[in-house]
């Protein structure tokens, strides 16, 4: 027999009356929100057989990617029922942005991202310009359309404008320094013609200041300001001063230069200077441009003592004939560093005009600080043409009349050394009875003139050695009175001869008759 207790029917009623569609209708739904919402409560999800009070997530929500564009699975649970739904994350919102214009030198490069201050979209942002930039022709301004979107075709647009200079906003130059269309033109070669050079040069002349260029291109007007300035300090070049005890010595006497482009207003000297005192000191000076740039240099001040005696000037040899007075005043002169030109005396005592030969002469002066120079002047008392034609006819008389004997005459009297004889060979030789074989061919060639011989004075190609030739008569023969074995020779020599005694040392045969 089957007994139901009345909780047990109760209980079973309540079952029944719970529904059946509880467990089978959907209590949860997919839900969208926009990319960048981040907070989500079971609520959204719920369907109209849901019941707020009873829904929760059982996934965990930290695991959701809400930066990430798409599909996300998401589990609720309503009761002990679980649901599985999808999250769907979407961007439909545009980028925003701040748009600029620019302003660009015709031959720049124009990115679409320089008309773009920022943008900013969760997803992402682009710009691109509505129309493909090309460089303009002209100068005058351009409007584009610039686009900031995102990889969802969410989009915003600005326009903007396109200024092309030509022009630089400003320049600053140095005073002194020259402007130049090169220095205010981007495109100097291009554009020399847009601005006036009239106008720059007034610039040039102009003093320190602000200065504004203008130049018209396209009907735009550009204008430039041109500042001149002066930042440098003026230039100051000084050099050391040497003065002796109590000169007077002036700021002008130390400076070497002083210059600025802007001119030097003041010029001071800063120290105190001694001129009585002996030894080294630092002088200071200072220049001053009209824009208070100063410049402040230093050197040295000597006091010294004079270390220098007066300087003769003319004190040259002096050559004079035999029996001559000469004045040794004439063209002589001293002169001082601090004194200018000085008195002297000469002492001319050890000269004797009537003796030819070399003497000296000393002259003496004195400065005002005491200083003595004394120097010596050479004195040549010399022969005259009658002393040395005296000399001459003397040795033609003790000697033959035949070129042989007069040779060998000549050879015996004057030896040989390698002096030259200076500037008279024949005095030289006949006084000193020596010299080398200039001196021999000279000698005996004013000889054979006394005799009434014809010759000529002939050497080898270098000048190492000189003879004579000698007219015979009609025909030409070599004769040589110079000292030693290949020119001692008794007889007059042909070319031949006279070569191989040489030794083959030839002679330009162009300039002398043959002997043959």
């Amino acid at each position: 027999m089957i007994s139901l207790s009345l909780a047990g029917i109760l209980l079973a009623g309540s079952w029944v009356g719970y529904a059946w569609h509880d467990f089978t209708v959907p209590k949860f739904q997919n839900v969208t929100i926009e990319l960048g919402q981040t907070e989500l409560n079971a609520r959204q999800f719920l369907t109209a057989y849901g019941q707020a009070g009873q829904a929760q997530f059982v996934t965990d929500l930290n695991t959701i990617d809400f930066s990430k564009v798409g599909e996300q699975e998401i589990t609720l649970r309503q009761g002990w029922k679980e649901e599985t739904v999808k999250l769907i994350i979407q961007d439909t919102v545009a980028p925003t942005a701040q748009f600029q214009d620019v302003v660009i030198s015709v031959d720049d490069t124009v990115e679409p991202e320089d008309f773009v201050v920022e943008a900013f979209d969760l997803s992402g942002t682009e710009v691109s310009l509505a129309e493909t930039y090309a460089a303009p022709r002209t100068y005058e301004d351009r409007t584009v359309e610039v686009v900031v979107s995102d990889p969802f075709g969410n989009e915003i647009t600005g326009e903007c404008t396109i200024s092309y200079i030509w022009l630089r906003d400003a320049v600053t130059l140095e005073y002194g320094q020259e402007l130049t269309k090169a220095d205010l033109l981007l495109d100097p070669q291009k554009d020399a013609r847009l601005l006036s050079q009239a106008a720059i040069n007034a610039i040039n002349r102009s003093p320190v200041g602000v200065y504004t260029l203008t130049g018209v291109s396209g009907g735009e007007t550009l204008s430039c300001t041109v500042t001149v300035q002066d930042t440098q300090s003026p230039v100051l070049t000084l050099r050391e001063v040497t003065i002796y005890p109590g000169d007077t010595v002036t700021l002008e006497d130390f400076v070497e230069e002083a210059s600025d482009p802007s001119g030097v207003t003041a010029l001071e000297l800063l120290t105190d200077v001694d001129v009585n005192t002996l030894g080294s000191q630092t002088v200071a000076i200072r220049a001053t441009d009209p824009y208070g740039h100063e410049t402040v240099a230093q050197t040295t001040l000597w006091v010294t003592q004079d270390p220098y005696g007066p300087e003769f000037s003319g004190l040259t040899t002096m050559e004079i004939a035999v029996g001559s007075s000469p004045d040794y005043a004439d063209h002589v002169s001293a002169s001082d560093n601090l004194d200018g030109g000085v008195s002297f005396t000469y002492d001319a005592s050890g000269v004797d005009t009537s003796q030819m030969g070399t003497y000296y002469v000393t002259y003496t002066a004195r400065d005002s600080s005491g200083n003595l120079t004394t120097e010596r002047r050479r004195v040549e008392v010399n022969h005259t043409e009658e002393d040395v034609a005296a000399l001459v006819a003397q040795m033609a008389a003790a000697c033959g009349d035949d070129p042989i004997s007069i040779k060998l005459y000549v050879q015996e009297h004057v030896d040989y050394n390698s002096n030259w004889g200076g500037g008279d060979p024949v005095w030289y030789g006949l006084t000193h009875n020596i010299g080398n074989c200039l001196v021999h061919a000279r000698v005996l060639q004013e000889v054979m003139k006394l005799k009434g011989y014809t010759t000529q004075l002939i050497w080898v190609t270098n000048r190492t050695h000189y003879w004579l030739i000698v007219d015979m008569g009609g025909y030409w023969r070599h004769i040589d009175a110079t000292p030693g074995p290949a020119h001692g020779w008794t007889r007059l020599m042909t070319d031949q001869e006279r070569l191989d005694a040489l030794s083959g040392r030839d002679w330009d045969h162009s300039l002398w008759p043959p002997c043959v």
